[in-house]
């Protein structure tokens, strides 16, 4: 890494690019939050910026939510991309690719992480998966995301304090092992496709008892689909499958395929939760499951919004005190690097095998 001249070096040129776009108008559809009223971009994206040297900003645009209100900013530089909320809160990035809306000309309309949305006609649809989006659950969404907490620069473990603490990727902790790309997702099967790159991680690295199927080993669109017509019902909003029933037939899987292995489920609940994330993918060295959520008045009920691969890990620690934590994950759709911050107000929680 550079030093930290040259990260402010970076940071200032990335904030004068934005600048620099918006005064001659060919930034895309820029929001009154993009800088702040000293034409600063918020203190915790240029943290991230700068610690993990993304250069020049390229394209910027405004996130709408379900009530065609300004969200979220997503910045795209060469490679990396990066949205922060109108709160200041950086929620995901990349520093390998760019984000799925770059170069896109339509209106933009963000859910939450990994959640990307375009109109079309009377409805919503993502961009990735093209899975039509009903209005109802984007409604959630946007609710939801509302619920992101700011950063307290008040306290021991502020934004401020990040400029020192928050490691950047490079210093990330990751699995020994790269996650299988797997992009099957395009019918709301991401249950079933992360407990396939799941199983097919514990194959590969683990013990070849997981897939006992030799068809499967070499067909892994086939297991996946398997665990669709058997395990995993499709999610499709509300109406999709709920944490309680996904447990049930993970441990209903292991029992059918005699695998002498079990699942368990841990719901967020403050740090606890990032000290089983840390414990899973650096103690243990397994990936884990996360579940993202809509708003339900019983836990054990949450309808599951999407599913993911947790493989690597990173957040800030300022005088003994963890503070702002974020999860890599394999997000189903062909991607390992994207960067999720790690917050009650989507997460869940996280689904894990309890033998190695």
């Amino acid at each position: 890494m550079k030093n930290k001249e040259d990260k402010k070096m970076k940071i200032k040129k990335a904030v004068s690019i934005v600048l620099s776009l918006a005064m001659t108008g060919q930034m895309l559809s820029v929001s009154a939050f993009a800088v702040d009223n000293k034409g600063e971009l918020p203190e915790m994206a240029q943290v991230v910026i700068g610690q993990n040297d993304f250069g020049e900003v390229k394209e910027t645009r405004t996130l709408y939510d379900a009530n065609d209100d300004e969200v979220a900013v997503c910045l795209d530089f060469d490679n990396p991309y990066l949205i922060y909320l109108n709160n200041g809160v950086v929620i995901e990035y990349s520093s390998e690719e760019n984000s799925d809306y770059f170069g896109s000309e339509e209106k933009a309309y963000y859910g939450g992480p990994l959640a990307y949305y375009k109109q079309e006609k009377s409805h919503y649809v993502d961009i990735v998966s093209d899975e039509i989006v009903s209005e109802e659950t984007f409604e959630k969404q946007s609710d939801t995301i509302q619920k992101v907490e700011v950063p307290d620069n008040n306290s021991k473990s502020s934004v401020s304090m990040m400029k020192t603490a928050l490691p950047s990727d490079e210093e990330a902790i990751m699995l020994p092992y790269r996650l299988r790309l797997l992009d099957y997702n395009r019918k709301g099967t991401c249950v079933a496709l992360a407990t396939t790159i799941m199983l097919f991680y514990y194959y590969d690295h683990v013990s070849t008892d997981y897939i006992k199927n030799p068809f499967f080993v070499q067909n892994p669109k086939a297991l996946h689909d398997f665990l669709v017509s058997r395990y995993f019902q499709p999610v499709n909003g509300e109406y999709g499958q709920t944490i309680s029933e996904s447990l049930f037939e993970t441990n209903k899987f292991f029992y059918d395929q005699n695998i002498d292995n079990s699942a368990k489920f841990t719901y967020y609940s403050g740090n606890s939760i990032y000290g089983q994330v840390f414990h899973n993918i650096v103690d243990r060295k397994r990936p884990i499951i996360m579940y993202l959520h809509e708003n339900s008045e019983s836990l054990s009920e949450w309808a599951i919004n999407h599913a993911v691969i947790v493989h690597g890990i990173t957040s800030s620690s300022v005088y003994g005190q963890r503070g702002y934590a974020f999860y890599y994950v394999n997000d189903g759709a062909g991607h390992n690097s994207k960067a999720i911050f790690d917050s009650s107000a989507y997460i869940t929680g996280f689904l894990w095998y309890t033998k190695l």
